[in-house]
């Protein structure tokens, strides 16, 4: 979606007649009226109008405990007069992702279209098309009809994998929709140890720990105990401390996404919380790194190991504050995924070469590297695997800095 935000969201009560179970019914500590709510705001919707019907005491009194809220809401009992803005209509409070409303709006804003979801429990109508419609239902399928009866067209959203998008009509239908909704917590970046081994274990945790209080930042602060802990280990030198130490990190690395998930399912997401995920990750590298770094040197390292350690530590230093330098100068938050590296628009053999050797340098693929260098009894090595991959990082970092002031000049 583009930085554009939709001003309208309108939520129907199907007919507007009938008191529904749906909004009550609870999933992951949260109904499913208040998911759809916290939805509509991560999808960058500024203003909810909610018809409520004969529903309408059970939304007031959720709209009033679960407060406050980042959009305006408005509630009603009928009607009423609809703005000619851009508009997203919802045939009822859904189990419906950020992701997938942006993906509609996106569909819509394709051109004169109208965009639905397959069900068409949900429709989202350009300004454009809502300035020369004046009736409307409150059944979308009939809104639908009317409009390709006009001469527009209609376009389906449907991403594979990340659908999730529907009414839970009852507590015998929830456990069906809660297995799709975490699924949808995937990310479309996930590379193949992530998308194979790391995530089915981390959505596993995400499941559980769903029904808890646990928050993204406090499970993140968790992982980073356990990094420093996998640190001194490492600091202990020994073949057997490097095997622990290495079945650690990975374990971490497959740990490390159950905070994004938290925050995805919970609607915990926000800038801070991704600083401390980065803050907390970097200090884990880092202290790892010179646990290595002290663990090697116990056992009397060759030459190219130790000349290995010192690029490697002094390129990470270099790699971080250029990194964080980028963030904090181009506003770009605090997701080190944010970088706009200039392989990544590159669609010639350089952009897919040096698009696969950056899962070299994902937490992914080198600590399950570790962890096999720990269990052949070679750890030592990894020190020159880092100097490497460090190296590269500082690099392109710098490129991207070049690329930037660029683009600003």
């Amino acid at each position: 979606m583009s930085d554009q935000q939709v001003p309208v969201a309108v939520v129907f009560n199907t007919e507007g007649q009938r008191v529904l179970n749906s909004p009550l019914v609870k999933i992951y500590r949260m109904t499913v009226f208040e998911r759809t709510l916290k939805s509509l705001q991560a999808a960058g919707i500024q203003k909810i109008i909610i018809i409520g019907g004969k529903n309408q005491s059970n939304f007031a009194e959720i709209i009033d405990r679960k407060g406050p809220w980042q959009a305006e809401i408005e509630l009603r009992d009928k009607r009423g007069d609809i703005p000619d803005d851009d508009i997203l209509f919802l045939s009822e409070p859904l189990l419906i992702t950020p992701r997938y409303i942006k993906e509609i709006i996106e569909a819509g804003d394709l051109g004169i279209v109208v965009a639905t979801d397959p069900n068409n429990y949900v429709v989202y109508i350009p300004e454009k098309i809502r300035k020369s419609i004046t009736d409307f239902t409150s059944n979308l399928n009939t809104t639908i009809k009317d409009l390709e009866a006009s001469g527009f067209k209609r376009v389906i959203a449907q991403s594979i994998g990340r659908y999730v998008c529907e009414p839970i009509p009852d507590k015998s239908s929830r456990d069906k929709a809660i297995g799709r909704l975490i699924r949808s917590l995937r990310q479309p970046s996930d590379e193949f140890i992530s998308r194979t081994f790391n995530r089915p274990i981390s959505l596993f945790i995400t499941r559980f720990l769903g029904h808890t209080p646990v928050t993204a930042n406090q499970y993140t602060i968790f992982t980073g105990i356990l990094g420093l802990i996998t640190a001194f280990i490492f600091s202990l030198g020994g073949d057997k401390n490097f095997l622990i130490g290495g079945i650690m990190f990975h374990l971490l690395a497959v740990l490390d996404a159950g905070d994004g998930e938290i925050a995805r399912l919970k609607f915990l997401a926000s800038e801070r919380g991704q600083w401390i995920d980065t803050i907390v990750d970097n200090i884990t590298y880092v202290a790892t790194l010179l646990g290595l770094v002290i663990g090697v040197y116990r056992s009397d390292p060759s030459d190219l190991v130790v000349y290995s350690s010192i690029a490697g530590v002094i390129f990470s230093i270099l790699a971080l504050v250029s990194l964080y330098v980028y963030l904090l100068k181009y506003n770009r938050g605090g997701s080190l995924l944010n970088i706009d590296y200039d392989f990544k628009e590159n669609t010639g053999w350089y952009g897919k070469v040096m698009n696969v050797l950056q899962e070299l340098g994902r937490r992914p693929f080198f600590s399950i590297t570790f962890m096999f260098l720990g269990i052949f009894g070679v750890m030592e090595y990894s020190l020159v695997y880092i100097s490497i991959i460090t190296f590269f990082v500082f690099v392109y970092s710098i490129r991207a800095h070049i690329r930037i002031i660029g683009q600003k000049g």
